[in-house]
């Protein structure tokens, strides 16, 4: 374990809305969720912050392969410069195909098929974030948990995850704008402060 990593990239349809995004990293051994972010976006640094989390939550990455599609964000130079300075090597599928990342596929598909439960959408933005942050942070360890451990702590049972800032909105339970639910627990140099300060982060 804690040697070669799956990404990929879903996207969370909401009713009336502007689909949501999320990005995650899988580690390919233990089938375990290792980091993810999500945004109303998809732009590179979604899958930055979410390598971002996945290093936090291992301790390190160096010496790991992480395998993705082709997709524009993970080919982009900002995200080899990020894989570089962890020690990441990158491994990227065919064009137009993929098979050979089935593991975050199904990862994805089995997400939204229990958080979903048959619907074509989440009502509002805010209910997609709560059930994906449910349902996600059953299978992310906490940080510093070996990645031998046999079952990941939630953030009920760990003093060690703190909630950053905790801000829905306005009164009806709308989402602020710009809010994002990320996985981005002690991530490193000025690039990362800057991501950082960009949103309020949930430790996961």
């Amino acid at each position: 374990m804690n040697r070669k990593y799956v990404g990929g990239i879903t996207y969370l349809p909401v009713s009336g809305a502007r689909p949501l995004y999320l990005a995650t990293v899988i580690d390919l051994c233990s089938r375990r969720l290792a980091g993810w972010a999500i945004a109303d976006h998809m732009r590179t640094e979604l899958v930055i912050d979410a390598l971002a989390a996945a290093e936090q939550t291992r301790g390190t990455l160096t010496g790991a392969i992480m395998h993705t599609d082709r997709g524009s964000q993970y080919t982009s130079r900002s995200f080899a410069e990020i894989c570089r300075s962890a020690g990441v090597r990158q491994s990227m599928g065919a064009i137009g195909s993929s098979a050979d990342n089935a593991a975050a596929e199904s990862f994805n598909a089995d997400f939204k098929r229990e958080t979903l439960k048959g619907r074509k959408g989440w009502s509002s933005e805010g209910e997609a974030r709560l059930d994906a942050f449910r349902w996600l942070t059953r299978t992310t360890p906490a940080a510093g948990t070996p990645a031998s451990a046999s079952e990941p702590r939630s953030v009920t049972n760990s003093k060690k995850l703190i909630l950053h800032s905790v801000d829905w909105g306005d009164s009806a339970g709308s989402p602020a704008p710009g809010f994002q639910i990320a996985c981005l627990r002690g991530a490193r140099g000025p690039a990362a402060a800057d991501r950082t300060s960009r949103f309020r982060s949930w430790a996961c």
